[in-house]
């Protein structure tokens, strides 16, 4: 049941906002607050304790992780959360 959760959220992220900071669910849109996919990047390890790294989902964040994420944003950011 969490795992089905976690894919239905997932999949409405990546419908709505793949590569975005944030999806806002009432208006289905994304938003960036640091630039950084933050959603996705903090899904990944989520994944991969979920035994999803077979997945296409996995798959495809990865892909965007390896051809667009931005290391070098152009702003000081926090990213306490996505590392503990």
């Amino acid at each position: 049941a969490v795992k089905e959760a976690f894919m239905h959220a997932w999949e409405a992220y990546e419908s709505k906002a793949f590569g975005f900071d944030e999806l806002h669910p009432l208006s289905a849109t994304g938003q960036d607050v640091m630039g950084l996919g933050i959603t996705l990047v903090d899904s990944l390890d989520t994944m991969l304790l979920m035994d999803l790294h077979d997945s296409p989902a996995f798959a495809r964040a990865k892909e965007w992780v390896r051809t667009e994420f931005n290391a070098t944003p152009d702003m000081d950011i926090s990213v306490f959360e996505s590392s503990i």
